[in-house]
């Protein structure tokens, strides 16, 4: 098992997961993911989130990209970088301790296309 952080409902909490398409999925409610790597507080981090998540109504803004015109919505799940064999990693406690820092008081995640 892998320690993540989930950002749902604008809320932050610790995740568990074992690292599987079906598993992030359900727990992001979602059919398809993407899982694009960003600079979150200054290092680099991986945010799962609903890959056709702009194309549903009610849309939740959950992150916005501070250089670029991007914003992820709905439930997101942090992890660290892939491996060298592709499979994502567990968040240090320093990736924890950025990610953090990098929710505003509205409970929406800031991050960078740019290291």
């Amino acid at each position: 098992m892998m320690l993540g952080m989930m950002l749902k409902d604008k809320e932050v909490s610790p995740v568990y997961v074992k690292g599987d398409l079906e598993e992030y999925c359900k727990l992001i409610r979602c059919s398809s993911i993407e899982a694009p790597c960003r600079a979150i507080g200054g290092r680099r981090m991986t945010i799962i989130c609903d890959e056709e998540g702009l194309l549903k109504k009610d849309l939740r803004t959950s992150a916005v990209c501070d250089d670029a015109c991007e914003k992820l919505v709905g439930t997101l799940i942090i992890l660290g970088l892939p491996d060298s064999d592709g499979n994502l990693t567990e968040l240090k406690v320093g990736d924890i301790n950025a990610a953090n820092r990098a929710i505003d008081d509205d409970g929406v995640l800031h991050y960078s296309i740019r290291s």
